[in-house]
């Protein structure tokens, strides 16, 4: 993972819509929940979470992207 996915992950919110992240995972059933307050783009990350081996399913949520490109992008 690029020292930028490593920050992003250190910056990981710890809950999600009133819900601790831990209980999300255990109430989807993916061991890979990852919430943060703002990240740059929720793709770059679940890329390079991928990259770094991540499972299939693996979800990233965001409250505020910063270089977001859209569906499309």
């Amino acid at each position: 993972m690029t020292e930028v996915g490593a920050t992003m992950l250190a910056g990981e919110a710890g809950d999600w819509a009133g819900k601790p992240v831990a209980a999300l995972r255990e109430q989807w059933d993916r061991e890979s929940v990852f919430a943060f307050d703002r990240i740059p783009s929720t793709n770059d990350l679940a890329r390079e979470l991928a990259e770094a081996g991540a499972p299939s399913g693996t979800i990233v949520l965001c409250r505020q992207q910063t270089a977001g490109r859209g569906r499309a992008g």
